[in-house]
């Protein structure tokens, strides 16, 4: 004999009329065949003895089988004329579908007018099964009331409301164990978790009245509203996920109103830490509003509608440019997040830098730099200066006095003595493909061909780039027309020879006869192989001659 407890109205009902309405809830407790456990397939809807009704059943992966959402705790229990599988509550008769469970509630008439405004009545009248969670009139208040208003003005944004409660599967509370991801019809992933017999939804909405079943799915009543990020605006997102900084450098150059007020955009979030960079802070100092303007982009775009190449104009007038790389995608040298938010009025991407927009070109850029004064000379001198101002998409390793004074004064005379060759080995660090540092990624490495047919092979190693094992003091000096990379030494081959010697202990003496040396063995190691070869077998593994 199972105990369970009955709840004290059906209580009443049973006793009241005990020949009828006991019978009759036998009778739904009742199939006419018998189903052993293998045969209660999920989704399937028996009928009962009681006029018909059917009893629902789910069957899920972690093997909990669900009667009306009453878990089976005791299955196959076989006897001489069928079978009986013992459950944990009692069942009550099922007639009404999810739209009719809502109608009879007078505590949900705020979603039961989103359903109604939303077109949804008769999806959740005939169609399913679903779970349908239903916030109660309370959870409607603790929304703005000017942001509840806008949703429930549009259309898009009121239906990506409702679909944000509606599973795409019926889901029991007794079939949640720990945290699991459910999908909702539109796609989007929510949370649903039981701790502590408390039923949790997509993080900060409780269970209040769990397992209504209808005849085309479940609802579950909640505490709160589950706003989707695409319901939400760009600023309520920026808000949300803490981009504090941003927002208060907007708010202090008085361009909060004009951003609230464009309509299907891009904002370009920064991480709250680059905005502490001297840099940064020197050029917001001078010009704020520009910097910040140029976060935002004038068009409503994806991530997946970036594309290598594509031009993007701000709300400051200021183009910039796209680069995809192999595992990263970057936006002048500020790479994306991998998580970019759909909102009503537009797209957040997050990224990893404040974007200072580039105003010179190469040549410019590299006049500036007080540590690349020798450099500067030397180009003017190789007559390349024009070929620096105006080649598109360059990437230019940039040795710095450093990297001058690295050489010894006889080969530096020899190497800059003939124009011609101080332009070749110059263009051996150009590249015409541009690259910035964000864009090699963890252990991945990025193969680029100089000007003059050098392979640079550009890398990170502790979070600082190398190309060629040169070491780049300093990345990422932005130009109109490419990208700058200071290194500390030269990257001609045989110039690097110094630096792979310092590596290893050894100097370039000591290399030349480690070479030699690995010569002669391999010299000697083939003669032996050849010797061997030739030899009888039956003198092979004995010392001939003993």
């Amino acid at each position: 004999m199972v105990s369970v407890a009955v709840p004290s109205a059906l209580h009443h009902s049973l006793v009241s009329n005990v020949n009828i309405e006991l019978l009759n809830t036998l009778h739904y407790h009742m199939l006419d065949h018998r189903y052993l456990s293998v045969a209660l397939t999920h989704g399937s809807a028996l009928k009962t003895l009681y006029q018909g009704l059917n009893l629902y059943i789910q069957h899920y992966p972690n093997g909990i089988i669900t009667v009306n959402c009453a878990r089976i705790t005791n299955t196959d229990q076989l006897a001489s004329n069928g079978v009986v599988h013992t459950i944990n509550s009692v069942l009550t008769t099922v007639s009404s579908s999810l739209f009719g469970l809502l109608d009879s509630d007078p505590n949900l008439e705020t979603f039961l007018t989103v359903v109604s405004l939303a077109g949804m009545e008769d999806i959740l009248d005939d169609d399913g099964p679903f779970t349908l969670l239903a916030p109660t009139d309370e959870a409607f208040s603790h929304i703005p009331r000017a942001t509840l208003d806008r949703i429930l003005a549009d259309p898009e944004t009121l239906r990506a409301l409702l679909n944000n409660h509606i599973l795409s599967a019926v889901r029991c509370s007794e079939a949640v164990l720990g945290v699991e991801e459910l999908s909702t019809i539109s796609g989007q992933q929510i949370p649903m978790s039981c701790q502590n017999a408390t039923l949790s939804i997509g993080g900060n909405a409780t269970v209040l009245q769990r397992d209504l079943v209808a005849t085309n799915g479940v609802v579950h009543i909640l505490d709160r509203v589950l706003i989707p990020d695409s319901a939400h605006t760009v600023m309520e997102l920026a808000e949300m996920r803490g981009a504090n900084s941003m927002l208060d450098a907007f708010k202090s150059a008085g361009l909060l109103e004009v951003l609230q007020a464009q309509r299907q955009y891009s904002l370009l979030v920064p991480d709250d830490s680059s905005f502490l960079d001297p840099a940064v802070q020197a050029v917001l100092e001078v010009n704020q509003a520009k910097v910040l303007q140029d976060h935002v982009i004038k068009q409503r775009l994806q991530r997946t509608q970036l594309h290598h190449g594509q031009i993007l104009e701000t709300l400051g007038g200021t183009k910039l440019r796209v680069f995809v790389y192999r595992k990263a995608m970057c936006i002048e040298n500020a790479c994306l997040g991998n998580a970019s938010l759909h909102a009503s009025d537009g797209e957040l991407h997050r990224v990893d830098r404040v974007i200072l927009a580039p105003t010179n070109n190469a040549f410019e850029m590299l006049a500036a730099e007080p540590q690349l004064t020798m450099l500067v000379s030397t180009l003017k001198t190789a007559g390349i200066t024009e070929e620096m101002a105006n080649k598109e998409r360059l990437t230019f390793f940039a040795p710095s006095n450093e990297a001058f004074a690295k050489m010894p004064p006889k080969r530096r005379r020899r190497m800059f003595a003939n124009r011609e060759d101080v332009a070749t080995l110059l263009r051996g660090h150009m590249a015409s493909k541009m690259l910035v540092g964000g864009g090699v990624v963890g252990r991945t490495t990025s193969m680029l061909t100089s000007l003059t047919g050098l392979k640079l092979k550009v890398n990170k190693r502790n979070n600082t780039l190398y190309v060629n094992d040169v070491r780049v003091t300093r990345a990422d000096l932005l130009a109109t027309n490419g990208v700058v990379h200071i290194i500390d030494a030269f990257l001609l081959p045989g110039l690097n020879t110094r630096a792979r010697a310092g590596r290893t202990g050894l100097n370039q003496q000591d290399l030349r006869m480690r070479k030699s040396l690995l010569r002669k063995i391999r010299g000697m190691t083939h003669r032996s192989r050849m010797r061997k070869a030739h030899q009888p077998r039956h003198s092979r593994g004995r010392i001939v001659g003993m």
